[in-house]
């Protein structure tokens, strides 16, 4: 009988699918293993190749449409009135064929101070092969992820910006329970994004230096509820600065960290997930480790990243990510390639893992258009 093969698979989908952090994480067999897991890991997959060429170290990068994933506040600093965005990403070949991810933005400057936006992601998680069971023959869909976000920016002084975003988020995951019986749960939540941005610039030997500060609090809202026991969202803090220096006129350097904290519970010392209310889950992540101060260090997440820019037109881009081999054991490197020509941008990203992992060679494309309604610059 082919079910207990295509079981295996399922689950194998399912248990990768349960991990944090770039969808899949990679569970070391440390016995001091705790990885964080969460509801709809989607959230936290850059939808932007140019963030993930460098080491998903995005928050303060110099803003872009695909600001609403990586900061919203950065948007009132967008500098064209109107701003769209798409990438795409056949997420996780390794585990099949027929998972992607697609996301859109779309943005608008109201004027010099505020500026709104649009967005939406998909993740399709594919279908299993046929399961052969008594009398019947099926394919099972392993479900979707769908989320719709909007943001609002506003400056509140020449360097500063605040912004929130509101974000409808459905899923539809596959359960396997006991009796082998197959079924798909779609739930309905909503969350919310709060955010900061700050940009400023000096003068270093007759150089001009661009530095920026982020700072984004997201994925703040209900658990979802699996099997009568809570999963919580991909609730996130996230701080970042960046560093352009200006060699001359036309060629320009940009170095970028990034900190990410999941404010979650930690697994308990059997690895049960606590159940909390969503605000005791959040203030209390950073201190519910199991073993103390040593492992709430461990669950901090590092990115580091660099871009050279050649007359604004060609960007070459690399970068590093770290999570610890307790909590996940992602680590690879990044590298992109950005070409740009008046409004019209794409970024391609690829990714190299470190240790063995779904994620090793996975790539995304991101095209970007932005313009004003006054001037014929496409």
């Amino acid at each position: 009988m082919q079910i207990v093969k295509s079981s295996l698979s399922i689950l194998l989908t399912l248990i990768l699918s349960s991990f944090s952090n770039f969808c899949f994480a990679q569970v070391t067999a440390n016995a001091q293993s705790r990885a964080i897991r969460t509801a709809v890991p989607i959230l936290r997959f850059s939808p932007d190749a140019r963030g993930s060429s460098m080491g998903n170290a995005g928050v303060a990068l110099s803003p872009n449409v695909n600001a609403t994933f990586w900061n919203p506040s950065k948007l009132s600093f967008l500098k064209n009135e109107w701003n769209f965005g798409a990438s795409y990403s056949p997420v996780f070949h390794r585990v099949a064929d027929n998972m992607w991810f697609g996301y859109f933005s779309a943005a608008k400057k109201l004027n010099e101070e505020q500026a709104i936006a649009l967005s939406s992601r998909y993740f399709e998680k594919g279908k299993a092969g046929n399961i052969t069971m008594p009398n019947s023959s099926q394919e099972l869909d392993l479900g979707y992820d769908f989320t719709l976000d909007a943001s609002f920016a506003q400056k509140v002084s020449e360097k500063l910006s605040l912004a929130a975003t509101f974000r409808y988020i459905r899923s539809n995951q596959l359960f396997i329970n006991s009796s082998n019986t197959y079924f798909n749960s779609v739930q309905n939540v909503g969350a919310m994004d709060v955010s900061l941005f700050y940009k400023t610039d000096f003068v270093i030997n007759e150089k001009q230096v661009d530095w920026n500060v982020g700072v984004n609090i997201s994925n703040m809202g209900q658990p979802f509820s699996y099997l009568g026991a809570k999963e919580y969202l991909p609730a996130n803090l996230a701080i970042g600065t960046t560093l352009t220096h200006h060699l001359n006129q036309d060629n320009l350097f940009t170095f970028a960290f990034d900190v990410n904290k999941l404010l979650v519970p930690t697994p308990n010392s059997s690895n049960q997930i606590p159940q909390k209310n969503v605000v005791s889950s959040i203030f209390n992540s950073f201190s519910d480790a199991p073993n103390g101060f040593s492992e709430e260090m461990q669950e901090l997440i590092l990115a580091l990243g660099a871009e050279y820019s050649y007359k604004n037109a060609l960007k070459l881009r690399s970068g590093y990510y770290h999570e610890n081999e307790n909590k996940g054991n992602n680590r690879y490197l990044t590298f992109g390639l950005g070409v740009e020509r008046k409004a019209i941008a794409l970024n391609v990203s690829l990714l190299k893992a470190i240790v063995d992992s779904p994620n090793d060679g996975a790539f995304q494309v991101s095209l970007i258009c932005a313009f004003d309604s006054k001037k014929e610059n496409l």
